[in-house]
């Protein structure tokens, strides 16, 4: 009997992750193609930055890429010559470089690679994915080169797709880690950076690492507001009753509120009662109806993203620094038009929302830092723009991400038909999950789904038998 084939596409964390486990788990014959291009395999764009400047901004303690050996990262550290001396209780609290943890991801792949069972079998085919086809009892993965190949299942790791297109026409970059859109030929006429998340602070690291020394302006309808991680030792407590009966928004927002005000009490900053929430999440957002989590995303996203997502404190003093210096210009505002001059320069009309005016100002590049575009109609990546297309994919209601079974993670085409052998995870289910983009979410994910993949794959070949 020929050997069941699964399909991962995408190789970054949650491809490799994902490929990790079922080579972990699995006890009879299977065969795996990876399908991967762009970015290094393990570690995906999120890990394969050009600087060691770019700092993860979770502490080691919590990146560890198995969710049952908590520790895993931190033991990895202590082996690396650059960690080797350092304590295991410094390691475990610090903000450790992009690039070391990639090193740590391909660790894990190559260790996987020596260790796995002989009956698990490995293609590797750096291509672009672009459509799939369904041709029972299997499907067919074209590929960019023409060529297509054949899967009994497919797991749809895709990673983040670029930043939405900004709505104006001088040209922007849309890919802001890269070597190409940091390096500038002229070195002190300003930058303007579209958003101000951590993306904008990753850039504006970037840019003063390749030797730019002119004003880096920021604009963003909510302005600049990201705050420094809290210190090490501090946490929250919050039991499970407390949030218990919170099943609407308003409700959890007055509980929010309640738990936020105790902190404050205390002398405890806010994020922690959202670092201790965070457990609670999905479970929220599961029960928030469609109406509630229009009104959260509208109204309450941009606050729950300032005190859920926060930089190393070097980095934010580095900002601060070049705020007080007058070289980084966050704005609140919005963007109106955009023109190119004669010489390759950018003229920007803007709105200031603070002063109410509007405002002009003259740039060499703009950097789209707005976030990663979530609408799969709209997707930079071809796969899933295709997909939608054809009807094999649908977005889920708000857009966020795909429409899956809540049960699998498999996916739910335009006509309602459940894909139970297509399977999705990462920032695909952001949808249905809400907390969906970061790695305690995604180690878990990856396990999940590599489990329940080879559920079926057995039931399946004992029906055979």
């Amino acid at each position: 009997m020929q050997a069941p084939v699964i399909a991962i596409i995408g190789g970054g964390f949650c491809g490799m992750l994902t490929a990790v486990h079922l080579c972990r788990e699995a006890d009879s014959t299977l065969h795996l193609i990876l399908i991967n291009k762009g970015s290094p395999f393990a570690r995906g764009l999120a890990y394969s930055p050009h600087s060691h400047q770019y700092l993860l901004n979770v502490r080691a303690r919590s990146m560890s890429a198995f969710a049952d050996e908590p520790v895993h990262f931190v033991e990895w550290l202590q082996q690396h010559p650059l960690y080797k001396h350092i304590s295991p209780a410094a390691l475990s609290t610090s903000f450790i470089p992009g690039t070391i943890y990639g090193e740590y991801l391909e660790s894990i792949w190559q260790q996987t690679m020596a260790t796995k069972p002989s009956f698990v079998t490995i293609s590797m085919i750096e291509e672009t994915a672009v459509d799939i086809q369904e041709a029972t009892p299997h499907y067919n993965i074209h590929l960019q080169n023409n060529r297509h190949v054949t899967a009994d299942y497919i797991i749809l790791a895709t990673g983040n797709s670029q930043p939405r297109p900004l709505p104006f026409t001088a040209t922007h970059s849309s890919l802001p880690w890269s070597t190409y859109t940091l390096s500038l030929d002229n070195t002190t006429t300003p930058v303007l950076i579209a958003g101000n998340g951590l993306t904008m602070a990753d850039t504006v690291t970037g840019l003063r690492e390749q030797g730019f020394t002119g004003v880096i302006h920021t604009i963003s309808p909510n302005g600049y507001a990201l705050k420094p991680h809290s210190q090490p030792d501090l946490s929250y407590f919050l039991s499970a009753e407390s949030i218990a009966t919170c099943s609407t928004l308003r409700q959890w927002k007055k509980e929010v509120y309640k738990q936020i005000t105790q902190a404050r009490a205390a002398s405890l900053p806010d994020e922690l009662v959202i670092d201790a929430l965070r457990p609670y999440t999905t479970n929220a957002w599961q029960q928030f109806s469609y109406a509630d989590k229009q009104d959260f995303l509208r109204h309450s996203a941009h606050f729950w993203s300032i005190l859920r997502h926060r930089l190393p404190h070097s980095i934010h003093a580095a900002l601060e620094r070049e705020f007080q210096a007058g070289m980084f210009a966050p704005h609140k505002g919005v963007i109106q038009q955009t023109e190119k001059d004669s010489n390759g320069g950018i003229h920007v009309n803007w709105y200031n929302c603070i002063s109410r005016n509007h405002r002009q100002l003259h740039v060499q590049k703009i950097i789209n830092c707005t976030g990663p575009g979530t609408d799969i109609t709209q997707s930079s990546n071809p796969l899933l723009k295709n997909l939608s297309s054809t009807g094999l994919l649908k977005a889920d209601e708000l857009k966020l991400g795909l429409w899956v079974n809540a049960a699998d993670y498999s996916v739910i085409d335009a006509n309602g038909n459940n894909h139970r052998r297509i399977v999705t995870l990462g920032t695909n289910l952001k949808g249905l999950l809400w907390e969906s983009t970061a790695v305690p979410e995604l180690r878990v994910q990856c396990k999940q789904v590599a489990v329940r993949l080879l559920q079926q794959v057995n039931h399946k070949e004992k029906a055979c038998i």
